[in-house]
């Protein structure tokens, strides 16, 4: 029995970072494995304290443990499951979510010790690999990127996303994350008086998708014409929804930013992007290949960076496939040959 530990958030229906990429894993492993995947969503702790002495009976019962801690888990649960792990001989394979761990361990100098010790620690991006080995010497570290459900096919894009929408007369650009102002819904309004002043008003519209959280976008945003606030998007259909648009706009500034699923997913349907140069955005967007990296408060450089999309359709062509391309980094064709080589560890 193979066992998935981690936050799937199946009590209230979380949709987040972590949450996607732990039920991603799972059903990775259910559809590649001929073992029996079982697994443990930590959010039952909120419901029943007691349950988890299931979740401890079950890392007794496999042998092997795909792991996907949030900040309290690995702090307070971890070393116990590292003891019964060495007592029960399970191996853990622990998948980070984010860009966090450096740092959290700069603290926690046991946690190392025992991090150091485990099978694998399967990191998104070469910057945190880079960290953690230089760092902590660690000698167990792998890149396992933030996969999406798609399959790599360039022929298929090549017949499919070259109408570009903007075309038609306006360009649509997406936001697609939490609607809150450390993601950058202030240099957006920035941005946008700015576009309006250069005569854009009509051309360029910008419509956000996501979870409202800080009542920034109602205080701020709302009643711009250029402005339109979708709701929240199901996982299923973010693919979909993205293909309809021209550009993707992520002026993060948020501190605690890892590595945004929605950076994959436009990249999966060819989206240029326009983004913060912040945290690891720059593993996902090339400046002036697929995207544009902006200084994280600078609206010129973003305004800037639109127009240019707006006024070069052979660059957004070109733009456009970079992205896709490097898309296939991060399918989940790719995932499952890195998931073959973590079984046969």
């Amino acid at each position: 029995m193979v066992f998935v530990l981690g936050y799937f958030g199946y009590k209230t229906g979380k949709l987040d970072g972590q949450t996607v990429k732990t039920r991603g894993i799972y059903n990775l492993l259910k559809e590649n494995t001929d073992e029996t995947v079982e697994f443990y969503d930590t959010e039952e702790f909120r419901c029943n304290r007691l349950s988890i002495l299931k979740m401890f009976w079950k890392v007794m019962l496999c042998k092997k443990m795909y792991y996907l801690p949030a900040h309290a888990n690995l702090r307070t649960i971890f070393p116990i499951i590292y003891c019964l792990s060495v007592v029960f001989r399970v191996k853990i394979h622990y998948f980070v979510v984010g860009g966090w761990l450096k740092d959290f361990l700069e603290n926690h100098p046991f946690h190392r010790r025992m991090l150091a010790e485990i099978s694998g620690i399967h990191v998104e991006t070469y910057r945190l690999k880079r960290k953690l080995e230089t760092s902590y010497h660690f000698e167990n570290v792998d890149i396992f990127p933030n996969f999406r459900y798609f399959t790599y096919d360039i022929s298929k894009f090549e017949e499919g996303r070259q109408s570009i929408v903007y075309e038609k007369g306006c360009m649509r650009i997406a936001f697609v994350s939490r609607v809150e102002q450390s993601k950058g819904l202030d240099t957006i309004v920035q941005v946008a008086d700015i576009l309006a002043l250069k005569g854009y008003s009509g051309k360029i519209t910008f419509d956000f998708y996501g979870q409202k959280r800080d009542g920034y976008y109602d205080g701020h945003l709302l009643g711009n014409g250029m402005f339109d606030y979708k709701g929240v998007l199901q996982p299923k259909d973010v693919l979909e929804v993205l293909r309809g648009y021209d550009a993707l706009i992520f002026p993060t500034h948020y501190e605690g930013e890892g590595c945004p699923g929605i950076l994959v997913e436009a990249l999966s349907v060819g989206l240029p992007i326009v983004a913060s140069d912040w945290k690891y955005n720059d593993e996902f967007v090339e400046n002036e290949v697929n995207g544009f990296l902006c200084e994280t408060f600078n609206a010129e450089a973003y305004a800037k960076a639109i127009i240019t999309l707006a006024e070069n359709p052979e660059m957004r062509r070109f733009m456009s496939r970079q992205s896709y391309v490097k898309s296939q980094f991060f399918s989940v064709d790719r995932a499952i040959l890195l998931l073959e080589n973590i079984k046969n560890d």
